[in-house]
């Protein structure tokens, strides 16, 4: 739900007296309430996720990266500070932004869940889906930004790899890579896609139920393409937070990395000027 979309049920509530809530699940008697509600926790569940999956999803990343995809590389760290320029929050948080669109168009369109979720279910499908929508984004603002945030961890951790065993008897060049960036670039694609896909077929069927004529017909065709951007936006926090906790966050990476025999710099490993 867009911040559009919030001020205008706020202002409806204002001058109809309050209307009727839409969720079972927000403990709030109005639409306008709840949406704040819905707001609020959005980007607190987003700092929530940003760290519980950071902690408890950056060990398995790392654990099937090097014990199952790189069972033929060698791997270190590098020591690099933390830069003091302007980090671009929001252009990082576009992607967990679009595959939290992705998973709540999903489960939105559940019938089950949104007859689960509304208080009060409309005729219109599309109408249920974009309720329903609005009331697991907190949960999966949460959700979407856990799944990117490990590779956010070993990127700051400066876990590296490097192919130079693999390509010892080959002319292959040696190369250096990190594990974190191996995964967002893998999500990153995934995510993109998956977005396009999903928002295609929703948008197909919200033009074809909608009513021409119903003005808030025209704010959702406005407003509903630029909620990724408004996703990423409330996750802002989520990185400033994460930023603030970059040394501590670092040490736990290698802490995690020294379990599984990543305890030394990638440099030591590699002798690129010595000859076959």
């Amino acid at each position: 739900m867009s911040i559009i979309n919030i001020l205008a049920i706020l202002l409806l509530d204002i001058i109809g007296g309050g209307t009727g809530r839409f969720s079972k699940f927000i403990p709030l008697p109005t639409s306008g309430t709840q949406s704040v509600w819905i707001l609020v926790f959005s980007v607190l569940g987003a700092v929530a996720g940003a760290f519980i999956g950071g902690y408890i999803l950056t060990p398995l990343f790392l654990y099937v990266h090097k014990k199952i995809i790189g069972r033929k590389l060698i791997y270190g760290f590098q020591n690099r500070d933390q830069s003091n320029e302007f980090k671009k929050y929001f252009f990082k948080a576009l992607f967990p932004a679009l595959l939290t669109v992705h998973l709540c168009i999903i489960f939105s369109s559940n019938l089950n869940i949104q007859e689960l979720i509304l208080d009060n279910p409309s005729s219109s499908t599309i109408m249920n889906q974009m309720l329903t929508f609005s009331t697991l984004l907190p949960l999966f603002s949460g959700i979407g930004i856990a799944i990117f945030s490990p590779t956010w961890f070993l990127l700051d951790g400066g876990i590296v790899y490097s192919n130079k065993k693999k390509v010892e008897k080959i002319s292959d060049p040696i190369e250096i890579r990190s594990v974190g960036g191996w995964y967002i670039y893998l999500m990153k694609g995934y995510a993109g896609i998956s977005v396009f896909i999903t928002y295609y077929d929703f948008f197909s069927r919200l033009l074809q139920e909608m009513d021409m004529s119903d003005p808030s017909f025209i704010m959702m065709i406005v407003t509903w393409p630029i909620m990724p951007l408004f996703i990423a936006f409330i996750m802002i926090l989520a990185l400033i937070s994460l930023d603030m906790t970059f040394d501590k966050r670092r040490k736990f990476v290698r802490n995690v990395g020294n379990n599984l025999g990543i305890s030394k710099p990638l440099e030591q490993d590699l002798d690129l000027t010595k000859k076959k």
